[in-house]
Order: C-alpha cells, then sequence, then structure tokens
C-alpha cells in the first residue's frame, strides 16, 4: 500500500491581506505598540507587507526585526535563539507588542522572544500573529493569537515549515523531508530543487 502524501501550499498574498484585516488593529494604538518581525520566515512576511499600497508598515512608528532562529539537530531537540527588540534601552510606555511571522509551529520562538525581552519592555500585552499555526503550540504569556490557517490538533502536530527555509537552506530541506516524509523525502526534495 502506497503511503499517503499530502502537501498543501498556501498564497502568501491572500494571507497578508488576512493577516492586515485582523479586527484587532483596531484596537492598538499604533504609537503605544511595537511589531515585532523576528527572524527570516518574518521577513518573507515583511516582504509581503511592504507591497501594500501605501505600505502598510508606516502606519506603525515602532518596528523591530531581531535576529531569531531555531536550530534542529537530528537527535537532539530544536534550539532557538533570539536577540533583543532594542539591544540596549528600556522600553518604556509600551502597551502592546505583536509579534509577526510566517509560522508558529511549536511556539519556541515567540515565547523565547518574550522571554528574552519581557524584562526591559516592562507591562506590555504580548500578542502574535501569523500566516500557519500549529495548534498544539504552547503560546504561554500570549494574551492573543491570531493565524490565518491553523493546522494539527492539540494532540497531533502535522508538518509545516516555510517553503522559503526550505528553498533557501538544503540542510533544513533535507532534514525536515527524512524528518516527516518517509520514503517521500525525496519526491519532495526534488520538488523542491526545483524551485532553487
Amino acid at each position: 500500500m502506497a503511503e499517503k502524501f499530502e502537501l498543501t501550499i498556501l498564497d502568501a498574498q491572500a494571507m497578508i491581506n488576512d493577516l492586515l484585516s485582523w479586527q484587532g488593529w483596531g484596537r492598538l494604538d499604533p504609537w503605544s505598540t511595537i511589531i515585532v518581525l523576528p527572524g527570516n520566515g518574518a521577513s518573507i512576511v515583511k516582504k509581503y507587507i511592504k507591497k501594500t499600497k501605501p505600505s502598510w508598515l508606516n502606519r506603525w512608528p515602532w518596528k523591530f526585526s531581531p535576529h531569531a532562529k531555531r536550530v534542529w539537530i537530528p537527535g537532539e531537540n530544536p534550539q532557538t535563539f533570539v536577540n533583543r527588540i532594542a539591544s540596549t534601552q528600556m522600553l518604556l510606555g509600551v502597551k502592546n507588542i505583536v509579534v509577526m511571522d510566517d509560522v508558529i509551529s511549536s511556539g519556541a520562538t515567540i515565547r523565547h522572544l518574550r522571554q528574552v525581552n519581557e524584562p526591559w519592555i516592562p507591562g506590555a500585552d504580548w500578542q502574535a500573529i501569523a500566516w500557519v499555526k500549529q495548534e498544539s503550540a504552547a503560546v504561554k504569556g500570549f494574551s492573543r493569537i491570531c493565524a490565518t490557517k491553523t493546522v494539527g490538533t492539540k494532540d497531533r502536530k502535522v508538518p509545516i515549515n516555510s517553503l522559503s527555509t526550505l528553498v533557501e537552506c538544503r540542510e533544513i530541506a533535507e532534514s525536515y523531508a527524512r524528518r516527516n516524509l518517509g520514503n517521500k523525502a525525496e519526491v519532495f526534495l526534488k520538488i523542491i530543487e526545483g524551485l532553487r
């Protein structure tokens, strides 16, 4: 019997439109809100947002893109590395922080980002918004999570990843395919190779 293989590709522009039409934006004051776009995945989100005319980001005076990276070595637990939002400053008067990303898989990156930065931004309400979120992602410490698509269940994860990451980094694509796709890994890697 053949192993079932399902691949869903979502349209980035449609997901950006959904994110930017989120009702929560109307409750936020641009002058007391920080928009955070962490790491490589969020740079893809930012690229699509900049295409909006006029650029949607222009209405938010406080925008930061701190370094954030998740490293997974086969046989070990994934590790997350993040930087501070504002490297050496306390940010006072901030009421809301909205972390925008492409994928919230485990929740580790956004949780770590909050843990590292929360002492430097006291009293702020943390929220996250993403293209895709794993239903089982642990997002403790965030008052609101919004995603254009939620996948999996509380008990069962499904493999998700940003196509940009898989195309840009051959090693991550190989690790992802072998871990999640079994005997279909080579077929998937050929598809990814064709996109490079």
